[in-house]
Formats: C-alpha cells, sequence, structure tokens
C-alpha cells in the first residue's frame, strides 16, 4: 500500500485566478470554494480538499450548467495567472483537466494521459 499523499494545491495562487475563497471554505480542514464570474452571465465554481484529494468544477452559462470531479486528484496548478488558465491531475486516473475562465471552452477534459 502507497503511503497517503494530500492534493497539492496553492491557495494564493488560485485565488489570483478566482479571487479570495467564498464563505463556504473551511481552512482548517483545508476545503476551499472559489467561484470566478467572467463573461456575462457565466461563472466557474472550483471545489478543491486536500485531504479528500477531491476536485470539483461548476460551470454556469445563461440556464445551462455542467459539472465535474475528480478524486484522487494529485495536484491543481496554475499554469498562466493573467490567461487564467490551470489544470488539475489524478496520475491513478490518468486524467487532466484544463480550465481556461475567460476561454472559449472553459473545461476540458483528458482521459488516459496526464501532464508531467
Amino acid at each position: 500500500m502507497s503511503a497517503e499523499i494530500d492534493l497539492e494545491f496553492d491557495v494564493d495562487e488560485l485565488s489570483m485566478v478566482f479571487g479570495e475563497p467564498t464563505a463556504a471554505s473551511d481552512v482548517d480542514r483545508q476545503y476551499f470554494w472559489f467561484t470566478y464570474e467572467g463573461h456575462p452571465g457565466r461563472s466557474v465554481t472550483l471545489v478543491v480538499s486536500k485531504y479528500q484529494r477531491r476536485v470539483g468544477v461548476v460551470v454556469r452559462d445563461g440556464t445551462s450548467a455542467l459539472s465535474a470531479g475528480l478524486e484522487m486528484a494529485d495536484f491543481v496548478r496554475v499554469l498562466e495567472v493573467d490567461r487564467r488558465t490551470l489544470e488539475v491531475v489524478s496520475e491513478e486516473f490518468k486524467t487532466r483537466f484544463f480550465m481556461s475562465l475567460d476561454g472559449e471552452s472553459v473545461l476540458d477534459v483528458s482521459v488516459g494521459e496526464t501532464a508531467s
């Protein structure tokens, strides 16, 4: 059995992309909610749980909504603050979420490959 590891992320970097964590966050439990409202009518919510290694994403655009979740995530990494891009990776499930908060495609999911 492998050693227990936590989800890696930097709250300060995520705050530069999303803004400050919302009131639903629990710093003691390392459970953070972030919401970003960019394009009119669009909001993106990111939920990260350090100890549970879970990440959730909800994209709302007008009356439509999409949600995606990833368990056993290894890291959430901000790629470019100015372009509001980040990635979420699970090596175990060979899954990568690429997010571009101001892009035409907000969330792209790749399964069967991961970033290094």
